[in-house]
């Protein structure tokens, strides 16, 4: 990166500025106990899936290990590019995280939501393709993690700098359950529209009432066509 920093800006690795890994769950775990489990496939750009899977220790593949808590960040470390990373918003009891994950727990030095929108900057995107470029198998592991590098500005613009992403983050999200609304309401009126009758508003219309049959004039095919 280039251009000249704010005088009170720095770069910091973040082994720097936060622990990684600092707890997994032991060989000797009672095997009843039980917990919800994070995979890979769970994990998408912020959004962690609502239907995890729940199973004993003993039954849990070797790979759940690593415990979670509020305010940690999880980061995907195979095919990292894909951005499977989350940021633990809430309280949390019995999740364990896949060791697929570096886990990221972020010191008083810095704002927590800072570190995890600063995961999404083109500088972080740059640092992970050097780490894969020419592997078959795009992976990284948790000592690269540690040694990502970010731009850190003082405490209270960290703190102002989250406050805005946040803000689209949840933007972004009322837009997208919004849209996912409209589309089942478009569901429901097509399914209704082509059912024998439709109804709207308390009216029964006829398919017929909605749509005509017309010869198209270039192979005489009769196709449906809303009447005008």
């Amino acid at each position: 990166m280039k251009y000249k920093l704010p005088s009170n800006w720095k770069y910091a690795k973040i082994k720097e500025i936060a622990d990684i890994d600092t707890e997994t769950i032991s060989e000797d775990t009672d095997p009843n106990y039980r917990f919800k489990y994070i995979t890979l496939g769970d994990v998408n750009k912020g959004k962690i899936s609502d239907e995890l899977s729940e199973c004993s220790f003993e039954e849990a593949p070797s790979r759940a290990r690593r415990v979670i808590k509020k305010d940690d960040i999880i980061i995907g470390t195979v095919r990292p590019n894909l951005q499977a990373f989350a940021y633990i918003e809430k309280n949390i009891k019995d999740v364990i995280v896949s060791t697929g994950f570096a886990v990221i727990s972020p010191r008083e030095c810095v704002n927590g939501k800072y570190l995890y929108q600063f995961l999404y900057s083109e500088y972080i995107k740059w640092q992970l393709y050097t780490l894969i470029v020419g592997s078959s198998y795009p992976a990284i592991n948790s000592d690269d993690v540690a040694n990502l590098k970010i731009l850190l500005p003082p405490h209270e613009e960290q703190q102002k700098i989250a406050d805005i992403f946040s803000l689209y983050d949840f933007a972004i999200k009322k837009i997208e359950q919004l849209i996912i609304m409209k589309e089942e309401y478009k569901k429901a009126i097509i399914q209704q529209m082509f059912d024998k009758r439709k109804i709207v508003k308390g009216i029964n219309l006829e398919i017929s009432n909605i749509l005509s049959v017309v010869k198209r004039e270039d192979d005489g095919k009769k196709i449906w066509e809303l009447c005008t």
